[in-house]
């Protein structure tokens, strides 16, 4: 059996958005490539992580990943954070990476690198940067920052994921530039964005 370089970390997919611009349809379960993405995430992580978790709000959707540990938000209807804070509930391991059940083209090795720099740096927070831009679904948050995040949402107007990382300190990972790194952060958050893989 082969071990896994990064034993401490967990991993967690979020999956308990309303989809209300797919008229309900969970973005788990579009296809690539004759393949649910859910199950091409799967498949990337395991290379990785012994753990891993799926959070959704609607776990009778996912009754054949039982081999997996399905948790629902304890916050509810409070977007990304509540199921941040569902995942570091659930986890075992102290680091965990989060990352969105729309992204079909994650990258393991991208995901090693994000991994390392995440304990060279000793932050409680490991969250890509490129172009510009953060990616807080592709992030390591520790779970040592669960009582603050519990009093942010708790305080919070706005639940802003920019927010509560204004509180702690972040490890900002500049990614690589690299076509197939860059590709792995492409999500899809309209049918739009869904045919436009499709007819690639």
């Amino acid at each position: 059996m082969q071990v896994k370089p990064f034993r401490n970390f967990s991993a967690a997919i979020l999956a308990g958005g309303k989809n209300s611009r797919f008229n309900g349809e969970q973005k788990s379960f579009l296809k690539l490539d004759n393949q649910y993405i859910i199950d091409k995430t799967i498949n990337v992580l395991q290379n990785i992580f012994d753990e891993i978790i799926i959070v959704t709000n609607q776990t009778e959707l996912y009754s054949n990943y039982s081999g997996f540990q399905i948790v629902s938000d304890f916050y509810k209807e409070i977007g990304p954070l509540g199921g941040i804070h569902a995942a570091l509930t659930a986890v075992e391991n102290d680091m965990i990476f989060i990352v969105s059940c729309d992204m079909p083209y994650l990258n393991e090795t991208l995901i090693n690198q994000q991994l390392e720099s995440h304990l060279k740096n000793a932050m409680p927070l490991t969250i890509p940067v490129h172009d510009g831009l953060i990616e807080p679904l592709h992030g390591i948050y520790n779970k040592e920052i669960l009582k603050l995040l519990e009093n942010y949402i708790e305080t919070s107007a706005t639940f802003r994921i920019r927010g509560l990382f204004n509180l702690l300190s972040v490890n900002y990972f500049e990614v690589p530039t690299n076509e197939n790194y860059l590709k792995s952060f492409t999500n899809i958050n309209h049918p739009s964005d869904y045919q436009a893989i499709q007819n690639k």
